[in-house]
């Protein structure tokens, strides 16, 4: 929902169109992730954080892009979501989280990315007893 970057810049190399215009090469181009990614054509209630309309399926490039995209699209994204898995695994199977107020947090530049205004403040309850996992047998 808040991509640390909110813009991904391309020249164009070749002519372009897209719906009725027609884009020459040489202009920089520059869809806007942040705006794509609350369209509501696309994310019925785009502000509200549902994680689920990710369930099943593999989120579509045009439409989804956090990273960037095309051949430029950042090259730690492997390692981020990955990362994020494993972090994510560990906490929420110990801990459940919370903002202390809900809403929308601010946000700040710093240098080239957005980040919450002042850090961000999670309310961390710990669980009485942790999910089991269930292993398959080989």
């Amino acid at each position: 929902m808040r991509p640390v970057i909110t813009t991904v810049a391309r020249k164009l190399t070749r002519p372009v169109k897209i719906r009725e215009w027609e884009i020459p090469a040489g202009i920089l181009v520059a869809p806007a992730i942040d705006m794509i990614h609350r369209r509501e054509d696309l994310y019925p209630e785009p502000d509200s954080f549902k994680p689920e309309r990710f369930l099943g399926k593999k989120p579509d490039p045009y439409t989804f892009f956090p990273f960037g995209g095309g051949t430029r699209r950042c090259i730690g994204m492997a390692f981020a979501q990955y990362e994020m898995k494993i972090v994510l695994a560990t906490v929420l199977g110990r801990a459940k989280l919370a903002l202390p107020r809900p809403g929308a947090l601010a946000v700040e530049l710093r240098a080239v990315i957005f980040a919450p205004e002042g850090g961000t403040r999670v309310v961390f309850q710990r669980r009485l007893v942790a999910p089991t996992a269930h292993v398959a047998a080989a």
